[in-house]
């Protein structure tokens, strides 16, 4: 068994890439005093999921 541990809170989908990227069977993830939500790119670019930014448009927002 392989094991990534992650500063952040991974949601589903960035946990599956991670497990695929780095060759691990499990994602573990940190709960309270993280750095924040660890989620897709695809999740980000759509707002979706743990992504929601209803106050910035997307072609103004610096993280993407």
């Amino acid at each position: 068994m392989s094991v990534l541990f992650v500063p952040a809170e991974v949601t589903l989908p960035a946990s599956r890439l991670l497990e695929a990227a780095g060759g691990a069977t499990r994602v573990i993830s940190l709960t309270g005093d993280y750095i924040g939500y660890l989620d897709s790119s695809e999740h980000v670019r759509n707002r979706s999921g743990e992504s929601q930014l209803p106050s910035t448009p997307a072609s103004q927002d610096p993280m993407l």
